[in-house]
C-alpha cells in the first residue's frame, strides 16, 4: 500500500491517540499508539510521518504502519550512545614526519632513472643480472643521496678561494654551483686538491697561494 507523508498536528499521551494532517489533501486521519512503529521512542507532536491510509471499525479514516522518515529518525538513546565510538581526530601532522618518506622516494627515483639510464634493453630479460646491476649501483646511489643532503645546507656567499672553505663538500659545491671561483687550477673538476680534495690534503694553505693563483690567472689573460 502507498506511504503518505503527514505531520502529528495532535497528539494525548494520556489517552495515547492523535490525529495526522497529511501534506497533500485536508483529510485528517485519527492513529493511536498500538500504530506506530517507533520502537522505544514516543511520538512527537509536529513531527513527520510516513502512514498508510486506512479506515477503522467505525468506517473513519485512520492511519496504520506509521513509521518516521529516515530523515527525521532521532538519535540513539543514552543507554546507546556509549556504545557508539567517538570521532577519532586527526592527528596534527607534522612536517618532520614526511622526511623520511621524501628521502625514500627520491632514492627510488633516482635509482630507477640510473638503472634504466645504463641497462640494455636486453639485460633486462635476465633477473640476476638485473639484480648485480642494483646492488652495485646502490652505493653509488647512497653517496648522491649523502652529497645532496650535506650540501643542503650551503649557499653562494661571494667566497672564491680554497683558503675560504671548510670542507671538500663546500669547495665541491662553490665549483659546481657558484661564479667566478678560483678553486680549479688544473681544470680537472676536482677543487682545491691541496687543501680538502686530495689525498695528501694539506691544511697549510695560505692566502699567498691565492694570490699567487691570482696572479697567475692574470698573466693568461
Amino acid at each position: 500500500m502507498k506511504q503518505l507523508e503527514g505531520t502529528l498536528s495532535q497528539w494525548d499521551n494520556a489517552s495515547g491517540t492523535g490525529i495526522i494532517t497529511p501534506v497533500h489533501g485536508d483529510q485528517r486521519y485519527a492513529v493511536a499508539l498500538a500504530d506506530f512503529s517507533l520502537g522505544k521512542s514516543k511520538p512527537q507532536l509536529g513531527e513527520e510521518l510516513l502512514f498508510e491510509a486506512g479506515v477503522d471499525a467505525n468506517g473513519q479514516p485512520c492511519a496504520r504502519s506509521v513509521t518516521r522518515p529516515v530523515h527525521a529518525l532521532p538519535p540513539p538513546p543514552d543507554e546507546m550512545r556509549d556504545y557508539i565510538p567517538a570521532r577519532i581526530s586527526r592527528p596534527a601532522s607534522s612536517s618532520s614526519g614526511f622526511l623520511p618518506l621524501i628521502i625514500m622516494l627520491g632514492l627510488g627515483a633516482y635509482g630507477y632513472h640510473v638503472f634504466f639510464e645504463n641497462t640494455p634493453d636486453s639485460s633486462l630479460r635476465k633477473p640476476d643480472d638485473v639484480m648485480s646491476k642494483v646492488e652495485s649501483m646502490a652505493p653509488k646511489v647512497m653517496e648522491k643521496l649523502r652529497t645532496t643532503l650535506s650540501t643542503s645546507s650551503y649557499k653562494c656567499d661571494g667566497r672564491t678561494y680554497c683558503s675560504q672553505m671548510t670542507s671538500c663538500e663546500e669547495a665541491q659545491y662553490f665549483l659546481e654551483n657558484c661564479p667566478n671561483v678560483n678553486m680549479d687550477g688544473n681544470q680537472d673538476g676536482v677543487p682545491c686538491e691541496k687543501q680538502w680534495c686530495g689525498n695528501d690534503s694539506d691544511n697549510s694553505f695560505t692566502s699567498h697561494d691565492d694570490d699567487s693563483h691570482e696572479s697567475r690567472m692574470k698573466s693568461r689573460r
